[in-house]
């Protein structure tokens, strides 16, 4: 529902933390205001729709992909 949306609003405790287009405020920023959790974002669809993936499990599948590619 978010990604087709065309305004959102964000809160946390009652109070506004952003308004907006879903491209305006799905940020890295906001997902760690509201939730604590660093991420990334990543585009999907020619930068139509974005996912945020916790920092620490894009870093593992880094590690395993170099590793990979170390021992190939």
């Amino acid at each position: 529902t978010f990604l087709f949306s065309d305004r959102v609003l964000a809160m946390k405790e009652g109070k506004v933390l952003a308004s907006g287009t879903p491209g305006e405020i799905f940020t890295a920023d906001l997902i760690h205001s509201l939730y604590g959790v660093d991420v990334e974002m990543e585009s999907l669809y020619h930068d139509q729709a974005r996912v945020c993936i916790p920092k620490g499990v894009v870093e593992e599948e880094r590690e395993k992909e170099h590793l990979y590619q170390f021992c190939s």
